[in-house]
């Protein structure tokens, strides 16, 4: 082959190689920011994969073409002008810089979006079984209140409850994965996003032409947001609803413990005043005079014993309203 026409076709081989690596710095200036949503994302993964499988399939040539221009410039410049090597050398150092600049940032590119990829998912499954459990906890809580307030259960409802809100305390731990997935998917994301906007200020010759606008990953952002306001209101429900109980249980046992000793008096003052029934009247006057003044104790005590049993009806009253709190008709 003559000399001429191999530096003809190796001119033509390069300038095309050189279009389109000019073409894969365009693509690469061009593609979107990492999507939040998982398909799409993976998608984007897969697009990012080919663009990087296409730039291995070109370095070869590209190289081999380079070797062939160097091998000519080194053995063949006495048979040039120096007008005709210029261009071959320009095209030569253009064409292996940007190469190796749109090789390494494609590499990187595909390496960062697998795992920004990584982190989504993670994230996706944290929040999902997250937000499948508060739907489950949400409905048991609802539940618990459309049927609660029965005193006679109330012990036992208590206990059964403790361990609900102990389950809802405990997944305060599950909260800091979610906050943790989605923070880790937000930190990868905007390193792609500032790799990839270095990348593009590297073609701008003015600052004031650079874009500097940057995805804020909102929806992520809300999601994580969501999910917290959504577990606190529900700790702080469930919480409360055991603040509640308590209370109930409180007023209960004092409810009861009036009530027991009330029926142990009334037992005692019923068993008294049969007793003072069935003593015969006293035929002397001073026998007569202690029946007389024990009728009068016992009479003075029942009257007292009134204001018991009027303490016990207000507590009887707050007992009824707590449990009402609860849920009871």
């Amino acid at each position: 082959i003559r000399l001429d026409d191999l530096y003809q076709q190796l001119m033509r081989d390069l300038r095309n190689e050189l279009n389109w690596v000019t073409d894969a710095e365009q693509r690469l200036i061009k593609q979107p920011v990492p999507s939040e949503e998982g398909p799409e994302l993976q998608s984007q993964v897969e697009d990012q994969k080919a663009f990087y499988s296409e730039v291995v399939s070109h370095q070869q040539p590209i190289l081999s073409h380079v070797y062939n221009a160097q091998q000519l410039l080194e053995n063949h410049q006495a048979d040039f002008t120096r007008d005709q090597l210029k261009p071959l050398e320009q095209m030569v150092t253009d064409i292996r810089k940007k190469l190796e600049h749109v090789y390494h940032e494609s590499e990187g590119r595909l390496r960062q979006m697998t795992l920004v990829n990584e982190e989504l998912n993670k994230f996706a499954e944290d929040y999902g079984k997250m937000d499948s459990w508060m739907d489950d906890a949400e409905g048991r809580l609802r539940n618990i209140q459309r049927h609660g307030g029965d005193a006679d259960k109330l012990k036992n409802e208590i206990e059964s409850y403790k361990e609900f809100m102990n389950e809802v305390i405990s997944h305060q731990a599950d909260l800091r994965f979610v906050n943790m997935a989605g923070q880790r998917f937000i930190d990868e994301a905007k390193k792609y996003q500032k790799d990839q906007q270095n990348f593009r200020n590297s073609f701008q010759k003015s600052p004031k032409s650079r874009r500097s606008g940057e995805a804020d990953f909102g929806l992520t952002r809300d999601k994580v947001k969501s999910t917290n306001e959504r577990y606190q209101n529900l700790r702080q429900d469930v919480e409360g609803l055991m603040g509640k109980m308590t209370i109930a249980r409180e007023k209960q046992q004092q409810y009861y413990s009036t009530i027991f000793k009330e029926e142990a008096w009334l037992q005692d003052a019923e068993n008294r005043l049969e007793r003072m029934r069935e003593e015969p009247v006293g035929s002397e006057p001073r026998h007569l005079q202690e029946q007389l003044e024990r009728l009068k104790s016992f009479n003075a005590e029942v009257f007292a014993q009134g204001k018991q049993m009027e303490e016990l009806r207000k507590i009887a009253k707050i007992f009824s309203e707590s449990l009402k709190d609860l849920g009871a008709d």
